[in-house]
This record gives C-alpha cells, sequence and structure tokens, in this order.
C-alpha cells in the first residue's frame, strides 16, 4: 500500500511540473539570444589565446551545428598536420583566442543589443584586452575591437553561427576554421 502511495505521489509531481513547464511561456528572443552570448563570451574570455586546443565541451551548446562541424575538421586536420611535421619542426597550428578574433584574447567584453531578423540575428560584441605589462595611461595598455556575431534559432534555441572580425564580412570565425582545414 505504501509503495501505491509513493508512486501515485511521483505521477502527481511529474504531471504538475510537466504542466506548468507547458504553460510557462519562452523568454524573449532577446533574452535568449543574451543568454547564448553570455555562454560563448564567458568560455571566451576563461580561454584566453587557447586556439583549438581548448576544451569545448562547454562551449559547444551555444555554438551552431555547422560551426561545431567547422570546429571538428579543423580539429583533425590539426592532428594531421602535427602527424606530417618534421621532428623538430613546429606544425602549423591556429593561435590565438578564435572565438573573438585576438592572438591575446580578451579580458572584457562588452555586447551590444541584438538586431533580430526572423530566426537570425546580429550582435556587435566590443572586446577589450588589457594588457597589464604595461602602466596605466600607455598607448599599448588597451586594445579595443567590434566584432559581429551572427546567431540562428534552432527551435526555440539561439546558437551562434559565425564571427565576423572587426566587423569585416571577409574575416570570419568559420572562413579561418575551413582554410585550416583545407590547408590554406
Amino acid at each position: 500500500m505504501k509503495i501505491r502511495s509513493h508512486v501515485l505521489m511521483s505521477l502527481i509531481l511529474f504531471g504538475v511540473v510537466s504542466v506548468a513547464q507547458a504553460v510557462t511561456p519562452l523568454a524573449p528572443d532577446k533574452d535568449r539570444i543574451l543568454q547564448a552570448l553570455n555562454g560563448v563570451c564567458g568560455w571566451a574570455l576563461a580561454h584566453p589565446g587557447s586556439g583549438l586546443e581548448a576544451d569545448r565541451s562547454r562551449l559547444d551548446p551555444f555554438l551552431a551545428p555547422a560551426l561545431i562541424a567547422d570546429f571538428e575538421q579543423a580539429k583533425a586536420a590539426e592532428a594531421e598536420y602535427v602527424k606530417a611535421a618534421t621532428p623538430g619542426e613546429k606544425p602549423e597550428f591556429l593561435e590565438g583566442d578564435l572565438i573573438v578574433g585576438s592572438v591575446e584574447g580578451a579580458t572584457e567584453v562588452a555586447l551590444g543589443e541584438p538586431r533580430i531578423d526572423g530566426a537570425h540575428a546580429q550582435v556587435e560584441v566590443t572586446a577589450i584586452h588589457i594588457d597589464e605589462r604595461f602602466p596605466k595611461a600607455s598607448r599599448n595598455r588597451v586594445v579595443v575591437w567590434t566584432n559581429i556575431v551572427e546567431l540562428e534559432r534552432v527551435g526555440h534555441v539561439w546558437h551562434v553561427s559565425d564571427v565576423r572580425y572587426h566587423g569585416d564580412p571577409k574575416q570570419r570565425l568559420s572562413t579561418t576554421l575551413r582554410e585550416y582545414a583545407a590547408g590554406r
């Protein structure tokens, strides 16, 4: 008898939680976009200048499937470059921070307002690198640049699909990864 009441209570609780989830409205697109960007930028700030070497397990949930595939192809190419390098020769590596488009990475980021067009969005991300080796007020201490992060909505989830470095449509994260994988 006691087991039946536990099972019954579990089923009722499951039903209540399911109904609550079904009637809870989704957060606005803007909030979900900023959540994805905070995940990507948080990861990038924690892994400055890591190239393809960093563990992307916490980054991948925020990336579009095509961009994940680009990263995987570049990682496979890197393994081939390492095998092909002669002893004592440095293999070709993708160095620097690929997400923010800088060798050193960024120490801070500021997110702009999302521009949403259906299932696609763009956000200006201002990246800042502060080099503590230089004294305050030195021209070399702070470097600031702006990238355009492109996102796409898959279902109800927004994913980063590409990064235009310095806002230049020809300098993109996806292009960098694909060219590296192709050996260019």
